[in-house]
């Protein structure tokens, strides 16, 4: 668990809380053996906050944050739609930096939550296959 302290802060915009959620996740990410080499990349398909690897594998993580879970997982927020536009992005940042090409990769989705002034994590490794459509 990472303090976050996110109601004794002064109020943050929600692109603050989420550059505060994305550090926090690197940090926890590093504590668990995973490189991170890149974050919020950007490409005219969408996002990836972080770009990690783990041995051989390079791994896209989707970070969420909900203030607590009353409403849902934060995983669960993840919609086809945006998988879709990750998956687009991954193989835009593959063809950018060939140095990974002979990597394995996934898509890992990393969904937090305050609890107690803490910040919960649950990261679910591999969350979601590229679906192919044409």
């Amino acid at each position: 668990m990472v303090s976050l302290k996110m109601g004794v802060q002064p109020l943050l915009t929600r692109r603050e809380k989420g550059k505060t959620v994305e550090q926090a996740c690197a940090t926890f990410l590093k504590k668990h053996n995973i490189t991170i080499i890149r974050s919020n990349f950007y490409s005219k398909m969408g996002e990836i906050d972080l770009i990690g690897t783990e041995k051989d594998i390079l791994i896209f993580f989707e970070i969420r944050y909900r203030r607590h879970s009353d409403y849902g997982d934060a995983i669960e927020s993840v919609t086809v739609e945006k998988q879709h536009r990750i998956y687009k992005t991954a193989l835009i940042f593959l063809m950018q930096n060939s140095k990974f090409k002979d990597y394995q990769y996934r898509f890992d989705i990393i969904g937090t939550y305050t609890y107690n002034d803490q910040l919960i994590f649950n990261w679910q490794k591999n969350a979601f296959q590229p679906r192919m459509t044409f």
